[in-house]
């Protein structure tokens, strides 16, 4: 049992973030929330008017305040449900309410003398969590077995101060960072739990909600490997840049107005100027590359698998079966803003014989395909139906069947499964249990304890990997010179799936996994916005790319 308090808000003041925290605090059996410590102090008001007369950043002020207004308008995502709100505040009441004393310094700095820190030492506590409150320092700091957590939202190398994703939008920075800390009295340079980074989104006020519900799952990350002393602190580097504030400087709001006018305005204008020109935006394609040797492929070497006009293909996977080359792909067609699954057997590099293996009323891609003794299994990427269905051949390549469902009522991405020398079965998989559905952050790993049941055992450091530069699955796992490769996608604010990684995994087992980047693919032609699938064919390889503008008469490719 670990025993918890928490630095908090009022009940009625709690964020989206908190009633998502406690809901899943409350059905864990080996949690005890034993306190919520609440500021005690009155806060005195202060004359806003009289304040605003002496502002000389008055304008700029309302400027900034006036787009945010616009921004949260324009935010769209799922709020935490009302009737597990009730079941939470219900819950919340019986918990102790304890009211702390800190004394303000320097406006921003809640200071904990030894008779308010003894207060809180007195509960026993094994861990306290910050949600509320301004800088803690004093006593207070060393008042639980592993001191305070704390969130910073941001990465605290590069980006100390606030507000919580702002300055990642307005220095056009392609990630967002998340440090969970152990604090102390150096701001924002306590010991560091973990880090996440995500893609940094087009507004101010998007990015701050997305990073600030992203971050649930780091926490809950590493309560559950507090629960096992695994739990690692690393010291946080040194920091001499500059530590950011609000915005209040009129040239910095009027730049960030422009910002947002032209991530919100011009490119929705430019996107339809470029429809109206017959060109096809985010148009990807298939390559087949000469080599299998990941990191001397040539784009202007390989050959690209036509399509018929208003059809594209991505995420390829090849099968070699009784003499003959498969691939398996999805089929997106443009009229119906759909991707079927698709087969072709492929000699001479072209596509012969294509049939569709699976279509659905929604969308499907990433037709992962695995084999074992004789039977193969299809895994198809099926987010917008909130399952994971795994198909099982009834005549190999063109007919299957339904063998189970897993992951109910969870948005799932990109499953692969990989072999381990051990005849391990392991299921890597991206999964979203956030308000904003977002597939491309995190990564999950389970054991297959049987692949006639496929009962799963989830990994110990779920998510394994919280970053969406290299999260998300890319192909086959596959070895190369004795290595194990794991291709991902790297995804950032320029494209989804920008660019391909390359990551070599040592460690894998039900309590460890750790990998290490080798290399990637990214194509610098400024028409080429991504790439974000590999595949050994043989002695070649597949891969797809992504074009930012596309005519099928285009000659350069």
């Amino acid at each position: 049992m670990i025993n918890i308090g928490i630095l908090s808000n009022s009940i009625k003041d709690m964020s989206n973030f908190e009633y998502r925290f406690f809901y899943w605090a409350m059905h864990q059996d080996w949690i005890k929330l034993k306190v919520l410590f609440l500021d005690g102090r009155v806060i005195q008001p202060k004359n806003k008017l009289l304040n605003k007369i002496f502002d000389i950043n008055i304008i700029s002020k309302l400027i900034f305040m006036t787009i945010n207004k616009v921004d949260d308008y324009f935010i769209n995502y799922d709020k935490f449900n009302e009737n597990n709100k009730k079941e939470v505040i219900n819950w919340l009441t019986k918990i102790e309410h304890k009211k702390i004393y800190p004394l303000n310094k320097l406006g921003n700095i809640d200071y904990f003398n030894n008779e308010s820190s003894n207060e809180v030492k007195a509960y026993n506590l094994d861990l306290i969590i910050r949600f509320s409150f301004n800088i803690i320092s004093g006593e207070i700091l060393n008042a639980s077995k592993n001191g305070i957590w704390s969130f910073h939202h941001a990465d605290n190398d590069i980006n100390r101060g606030g507000p919580a994703g702002f300055w990642e939008v307005f220095l056009k920075q392609t990630n967002t960072g998340v440090t969970l800390q152990r604090l102390s009295n150096n701001l924002d340079g306590g010991d560091i739990i973990d880090k996440a980074f995500y893609v940094t989104q087009s507004t101010f006020k998007k990015n701050n909600a997305f990073i600030i519900e992203k971050s649930l799952t780091i926490l809950i990350k590493n309560l559950n490997l507090l629960k096992h002393n695994r739990v690692k602190y690393k010291k946080s580097k040194k920091y001499n840049q500059l530590v950011y504030k609000y915005p209040k400087n009129i040239i910095i709001v009027l730049k960030y107005f422009f910002i947002i006018i032209n991530n919100i305005f011009i490119r929705r204008i430019l996107n339809k100027f470029y429809y109206l020109l017959n060109y096809k935006l985010n148009h990807w394609v298939i390559y087949i590359s000469d080599t299998n040797i990941f990191n001397k492929i040539n784009i202007k070497k390989s050959i690209p698998l036509k399509t018929k006009k208003n059809i594209f293909y991505a995420d390829p996977f090849h099968i070699a079966h009784n003499s003959n080359d498969y691939i398996f792909y999805e089929k997106f067609d443009y009229k119906v803003n759909k991707g079927i699954l698709a087969c072709s057997k492929i000699k001479d590099n072209k596509l012969l014989d294509e049939k569709v293996i699976l279509e659905k009323e929604y969308h499907l891609s990433y037709p992962f395909i695995f084999k074992y003794k004789d039977l193969f299994f299809l895994l198809p990427e099926m987010s917008y139906a909130k399952k994971q269905d795994i198909y099982i051949s009834t005549q190999f390549p063109y007919e299957w069947k339904l063998h189970k469902t897993i992951f109910k009522n969870v948005y799932s991405a990109d499953p692969t499964i990989y072999q381990d020398d051990k005849d391990n079965f392991w299921l890597f998989i991206s999964q979203s249990y956030d308000p904003f559905n977002d597939l491309n952050s995190e990564l999950y790993l389970y054991k297959i304890n049987n692949l006639n049941d496929f009962k799963l055992t989830s990994h110990l450091q779920n998510p394994i990997i919280i970053d969406s530069r290299k999260a998300r699955s890319a192909g086959n796992i596959f070895k190369f010179d004795n290595q194990i490769i794991r291709p991902s996608q790297n995804t950032n604010s320029k494209a989804y799936g920008n660019s391909l990684n390359f990551n070599k995994i040592i460690k894998l087992n039900i309590n460890e996994f750790e990998e290490e980047y080798m290399d990637s693919i990214k194509f610098k032609d400024t028409n080429i916005i991504g790439t974000h699938h590999f595949s050994l064919y043989r002695e070649k390889s597949l891969f797809d790319v992504c074009f930012r503008k596309f005519k099928w008469n285009i000659k350069k490719y």
